[in-house]
C-alpha cells in the first residue's frame, strides 16, 4: 500500500488506473478472506468496492493463484524492508531524529541490490529522509558512522558528533555475538548425524545457506568492529 502512493499521487493515469485494479482485486480478496469471521464489517466493505454479485455471502473463496507467485518480487521487497529498518535503527541508536537528513552510504556484497535500491529511492527516502544516497559494492567506507550487517549490503549512516564510539562498539560486540550463536546453533544441526540421515535434503541445504549468509554477516560485522576499535 505504501509503495503505491508513489504511483497514485504521480502524474501517470495509466499506472494510476493500474495501481487501483490491483490495489481494489487485493483488497476484494482479503475481504473474502475474513468474512466467515468478520461477516459484517466485510459485507459492508465489499459491497463498497466494484463487484460482482448481491453479497459477498455468495462470492467464490479465494484460492491460491500460481501465476502470482513472484519469489524475486518478494526477495526484493524484503532487502528494501531490510534497508529502511537498518538506517532507522542506526538513526534511533544515535539518537538522530527522522527529521534530520543523513548521508547514507550502502556497500554491496550483492551488486543485484543496486538497481533494486536505486529504483525504489523515492519510496525509500520517504522513511530515511537521506541528504545523500550512495550504493555500490566499491563505495568507500567512513571511518566515523552508525552500521549494520543486512543480507547483502552493510549500511553506515556517517554520524559524526551524534555517534557514541563506545556504544557502537558494544552494539557491534552484541551483534557479533548473536551471530555467532547462529551459526552455532546451525553447527550443532549439521554435526548431528541423526538430523542428518533424517532431514530431507532440502532443509539441510536451507540450513548450510543460512549459515553462509550468517557467516558472511559475523565477517562484515567483526571487521566494522575492528575499524572501530582503532578509532
Amino acid at each position: 500500500v505504501e509503495m503505491s502512493k508513489e504511483v497514485l499521487y504521480g502524474d501517470d493515469e495509466k499506472a494510476k488506473a493500474a495501481k487501483r485494479v490491483n490495489l481494489a482485486y487485493a483488497l476484494d480478496q482479503i475481504l473474502r478472506l475474513l468474512h466467515p469471521v468478520m461477516p459484517f464489517v466485510t459485507e459492508k466493505l465489499w459491497l463498497a468496492l466494484p463487484h460482482a454479485g448481491q453479497s459477498i455471502v455468495t462470492a467464490s473463496y479465494p484460492v491460491a493463484n500460481d501465476a502470482f507467485e513472484n519469489s524475486a518480487a518478494v526477495d526484493a521487497m524484503d532487502s528494501i524492508i531490510a534497508l529502511i529498518r537498518g538506517v532507522r535503527s542506526i538513526r534511533k541508536d544515535a539518537g538522530a531524529p527522522l527529521k534530520t537528513k543523513v548521508d547514507i552510504i550502502v556497500k554491496l556484497t550483492d551488486p543485484a541490490l543496486k538497481p533494486i535500491f536505486e529504483d525504489n529511492f523515492d519510496f525509500i527516502d520517504r522513511f530515511v529522509n537521506s541528504k545523500a544516497f550512495t550504493v555500490g559494492t566499491d563505495v568507500a567506507e567512513p571511518k566515523m558512522a552508525g552500521s549494520t550487517v543486512i543480507m547483502g549490503a552493510t549500511i553506515f549512516v556517517p554520524l559524526n558528533e551524534l555517534v557514541d564510539l563506545d556504544e557502537e562498539r558494544a552494539k557491534l560486540t552484541k551483534d557479533a555475538k548473536k551471530l555467532q550463536q547462529e551459526i552455532d546453533r546451525i553447527d550443532k544441526k549439521l554435526n548431528n548425524q541423526g538430523f542428518l540421515a533424517k532431514a530431507p535434503e532440502a532443509v539441510v541445504e536451507e540450513q548450510r545457506t543460512k549459515r553462509s549468509n550468517f557467516a558472511d554477516q559475523l565477517n562484515s560485522t567483526q571487521q566494522r568492529l575492528a575499524q572501530l576499535q582503532q578509532a
